[in-house]
């Protein structure tokens, strides 16, 4: 394994380090179906009891069974078994492609240890980093899943107790109401409640219109920072839904409108998976239909942010430099000009 993983290190090098009594290493083993056990990995290390430190000469992991966290948990029995025979310190010297997977174990570029206990003691290679990780008694580095693990769920339920957002709500089936104002909706009527005159963060972000006009007073935020929801007044919300249909007919009637203006049908196109690949599609005859309800596009963000994904949507599946992207670039173009 050592020999396959690490092709810098010449074999008679690695043989007579691992077979070297002064050389301690661990083996981790799989089980296979036929009950046999075979090595998929190993740390080779020597420890320098006296200075109280021990320097990993080679740890590596079979190319097959990389990427499952078998590293880590390699690791954390070197590190334990170091602490078992009285070890404080674990150096190593690491390459280039080596480092972030040592940062991630622990191991730091800072030598903490004093110099006059190391220098002498451990090989020294050309292009390579000296890193060190300090081992804490009172870790046990073979629980931290477990731990951290535990730390996570304190603070989900921590956090249960100050938000609303392990709350779920009941769908709002559009087809039967037809519309529903913002501040109806279930999971913002709970905010409402719930902050409404509380010294509270959100109170400065949420609009105006779901905490009262008490909020919008005390907002520290300038009207242009804040996020924007429909003017529930009806006359400009009438004017608005009347430009946003004079928008989307001018958008239809561009002469770069052509490959946007119905849904892709695969047949036609020749673009078989094109519903594999686009998983959120959207056309301008669906646009148009949303525009025709009059309450769908309650903001001109939300109408923007449809042609936007007709757009990306073609660049991922035609790419930036393919000619049907051009006209989707320019009929954006277009269609900000008039919003």
């Amino acid at each position: 394994v050592f020999v396959k993983q690490l092709p810098n290190m010449p074999k008679p090098y690695v043989t007579r380090l691992v077979f070297d009594r002064k050389h301690e290493s661990m083996a981790l083993l799989k089980r296979t179906d036929r009950g046999e056990y075979i090595v998929m990995g190993g740390c080779c290390y020597r420890p320098f009891p006296e200075q109280r430190f021990g320097e990993i000469a080679f740890l590596a992991i079979s190319h097959n069974e990389q990427v499952r966290g078998y590293g880590t948990r390699l690791m954390a029995h070197t590190k334990e078994h170091a602490k078992e025979i009285g070890l404080d310190f674990l150096l190593t010297c690491a390459d280039n492609n080596a480092v972030p997977y040592f940062k991630k174990q622990g191991f730091s570029k800072r030598i903490t240890l004093a110099k006059e206990l190391w220098q002498g003691y451990i090989k020294d290679y050309e292009g390579v980093t000296l890193m060190e990780c300090k081992l804490h008694v009172k870790v046990n580095y073979l629980n931290i899943p477990t731990f951290i693990k535990a730390q996570k769920m304190a603070l989900v339920e921590r956090l249960k107790e100050m938000a609303h957002a392990h709350i779920v709500f009941p769908g709002i089936d559009v087809s039967e109401t037809k519309g529903i104002a913002a501040e109806d909706i279930p999971g913002i009527k709970a905010i409402r409640a719930d902050i409404k005159g509380k010294n509270d963060p959100a109170v400065s972000v949420l609009p105006g219109s779901l905490l009262g006009n008490d909020a919008v007073k005390n907002s520290s935020l300038p009207r242009s920072s804040r996020p924007s929801l429909a003017n529930r007044d009806k006359s400009a919300q009438e004017a608005l839904q009347k430009h946003f249909k004079n928008v989307i007919q001018s958008v239809m009637q561009h002469a770069a409108s052509w490959p946007f203006l119905d849904p892709v049908d695969p047949s036609e196109t020749g673009a078989y998976d094109y519903y594999e690949v686009i998983k959120n599609p959207i056309d301008l005859k669906t646009i148009k239909n949303r525009v025709d309800m009059g309450w769908y596009y309650i903001t001109r963000e939300i109408f923007k942010a449809d042609i936007h994904r007709m757009v990306e949507n073609c660049i991922t599946y035609n790419g930036k430099a393919h000619y049907i992207t051009e006209l989707a670039q320019t009929l954006e173009k277009y269609f900000l000009s008039k919003l």
